[in-house]
């Protein structure tokens, strides 16, 4: 009888990783058609593209991720992959407008031959402000006439947070 069994196995007890995402946590974006990016990788089981789902404002997306694989491991077809994935809001079928805020979250597990596989669930938030500050002329008032070569213009700007109210004036 032998003394020893010859053999190796990996142990995969991380999900998948999140490399970058676009557009950055607390952007604010003044497109409101911003696409959504993310890249995400796990480097011993792979990412199970079957698993990979795209909340944006609670709507789940199922996308299409474009996988790369890496080199075989020892034989294995199964290597590094990342994935990447891409949205517009017109393509999720989700309107964006001026004000709004956009929550997202990433849903991915990796696909490891035994045992469950890894989640990974990361959310993030931006905004959409397509409108600039609005601007009054407050003196002289509208259609007022002066003889004042020298007449003095006041005009008040109001740069508007949907968070907080007005932010200046």
């Amino acid at each position: 009888m032998q003394d020893t069994v010859p053999g190796w196995f990996h142990v995969d007890l991380q999900p998948p990783v999140v490399l970058g995402f676009t557009p950055p946590e607390w952007d604010i974006s003044n497109d409101s058609s911003r696409i959504i990016h993310v890249e995400f990788i796990d480097s011993i089981a792979g990412v199970d593209s079957n698993t990979v789902l795209l909340y944006v404002q609670g709507h789940p997306l199922r996308p299409g991720c474009r996988e790369s694989p890496g080199p075989p491991d020892r034989g294995s077809t199964r290597g590094t992959r990342s994935s990447s994935w891409s949205t517009t809001r017109l393509a999720a079928g989700i309107h964006w407008t001026d004000n709004d805020s956009v929550h997202w979250c990433l849903e991915a597990a990796d696909s490891p031959d035994l045992c469950d596989s890894n989640f990974t669930n990361p959310c993030h938030d931006f905004f959409v402000h397509t409108s600039g500050p609005v601007e009054v002329i407050a003196w002289p008032w509208d259609s007022a006439i002066t003889a004042c070569a020298d007449q003095a213009i006041r005009i008040t700007i109001t740069i508007l947070s949907w968070w907080t109210g007005p932010a200046s004036t």
